[in-house]
C-alpha cells in the first residue's frame, strides 16, 4: 500500500482515517535514532520500518568456520539485495561485528543471484566459527612478485638472511625462488652441499628476510614438500630419497633431515618448497 494513496469521495470515513494515519505514522517513524544512522526496511510489512547502523546493516547470516576455512577457497556468503559485480576483481572484507580480528578478505568470483555472493578468500585472520559477520568493499592489493637466484650461493640474498648450516657437510651453491601473488607466497629452492661425513643427521635454518617473513609463523606450523638425495657427477647415487621434514617459525624455514648415509665427498641435493601467508 503506497502512503500517499489519495483520499475519494466515494471513500467511507474509516477508509479516509487507514489512509490519514499511515502518513502520520509514517512521519512519525523518523523520530528516534543516533546520529549517522540510516532508516531501512525492518521487515515486509508496509510501514515498518527501523534506524540501523550503516555497517551492522549489510551484514551476514552465513556461518564461517575460521578454522577449516583456508586460502584459496571458495565461499559463498549470503548478502541479501546487494549491488556487487563478479567483473573486475572487486574485493570485500568479512569481518565478526563482536571481534574485528576474525575476518576473511576475499575477491568477488561470482554472483549466483541478488541475495548471494561467491569470493576466493585472498587471506583470513582468527579462529573460531563466526555467525555475526559485516561485509563492506574492500581495495585488494593484487599484486604479483617474483625473485630467483640460480647457481649462486652468496648469503645474505633477497631471499635469505643465511643459508643455515647442516652438519657434517659444506656449502656449494643453491638455486632459488620466491613467488608472491597478494599476500601467498612460495619460496623453493635447491640446496647443493659436499659431504664430509658419512652420516648426516642435522636441522637446518633458513632465515627469511624481514619483508618476506611468516604471518603467525610461531603460532602454527607450514607444512611444505621436501627430499634429500645423495648425487655424484650429476647423477643420483641412491635411488631412495633421503628422509626430511619441516615446519616453520616467524622469520625462518626449518627443514630437519633424518639420518642420511652418504660417501665423504659426495653431493647432497636438497630441495624444498613452502607456500605460505607473508606478514
Amino acid at each position: 500500500m503506497a502512503i500517499w494513496t489519495q483520499i475519494y469521495g466515494t471513500d467511507l470515513w474509516s477508509a479516509a482515517v487507514t489512509k490519514i494515519n499511515n502518513v502520520i505514522g509514517s512521519y512519525n517513524n523518523w523520530s528516534g535514532g543516533t546520529e549517522n544512522q540510516r532508516k531501512v526496511k525492518a521487515s515486509a510489512t508496509d510501514f515498518d520500518t527501523a534506524w540501523c547502523d550503516p555497517e551492522n546493516k549489510i551484514n551476514s547470516s552465513t556461518s564461517f568456520n575460521l578454522g577449516t576455512l583456508l586460502v584459496g577457497d571458495s565461499k559463498t556468503i549470503a548478502l541479501p539485495y546487494h549491488s556487487y559485480s563478479s567483473q573486475a576483481n572487486i574485493g570485500i572484507k568479512a569481518y565478526s561485528v563482536a571481534n574485528p580480528t576474525n575476518y576473511i578478505i576475499g575477491n568477488i568470483t561470482a554472483i549466483p543471484d541478488n541475495q548471494n555472493i561467491t569470493v576466493n578468500i585472498l587471506e583470513k585472520g582468527g579462529s573460531g566459527t563466526q555467525t555475526d559477520m559485516v561485509v563492506i568493499p574492500y581495495v585488494l592489493d593484487l599484486d604479483y612478485d617474483q625473485y630467483t637466484l640460480f647457481a649462486a650461493g652468496a648469503y645474505p640474498n633477497g631471499i635469505f638472511v643465511s643459508k643455515g648450516t647442516l652438519a657434517n657437510t659444506t656449502f656449494n651453491s643453491h638455486n632459488l625462488s620466491w613467488v608472491r601473488n597478494g599476500n601467498l607466497a612460495t619460496v623453493s629452492g635447491t640446496l647443493i652441499f659436499t659431504a664430509t661425513s658419512t652420516v648426516i643427521n642435522d636441522n637446518i635454518v633458513l632465515t627469511l628476510q624481514t619483508d618476506r617473513w611468516i604471518k603467525n609463523g610461531l603460532s602454527l606450523s607450514i607444512m611444505g614438500t621436501c627430499n634429500i638425495t645423495r648425487i655424484t657427477g650429476g647423477s643420483i647415487h641412491s635411488s631412495v630419497p633421503g628422509l626430511c621434514g619441516n615446519y616453520s617459525l616467524e622469520n625462518a624455514i626449518k627443514i630437519y633431515v633424518l639420518p642420511l648415509g652418504t660417501v665423504i665427498g659426495d653431493s647432497i641435493q636438497l630441495n624444498f618448497s613452502f607456500t605460505y601467508i607473508v606478514a
